[in-house]
């Protein structure tokens, strides 16, 4: 089995499960024993696992992301003139139910 990370020292890897998640997709990492070395690996990625990031990298973009997901909705329902949801009870009514 080929990773793309670095194999890591035992201590170094206890900071690095801590610390860190997938650079890729921010998930938890696990450790791996592979001929005589150490490796921190996404579960999801993998032998695709590129490298770390740390968490509160990962936890502070993840709010930023929110916060830009709520304006990009705001934005885009006023440009598409898209009106807010509706209720069920009127979209049966409106359906003739």
């Amino acid at each position: 089995m080929a990773y793309s990370v670095s194999p890591l020292s035992r201590d170094e890897l206890d900071d690095i499960l801590r610390d860190y998640v997938c650079s890729t997709c921010w998930g938890s990492l696990s450790f791996h024993y592979i001929e005589g070395r150490w490796y921190a690996v996404c579960p999801g990625c993998g032998e695709e696992t590129k490298g770390y990031t740390s968490k509160a990298f990962a936890e502070r973009r993840r709010e930023e992301s929110t916060s830009e997901l709520f304006e990009a909705e705001r934005n885009l329902r006023e440009i598409m003139g898209l009106h807010e949801k509706q209720t069920v009870e009127k979209n049966l009514k409106d359906i003739g139910f």
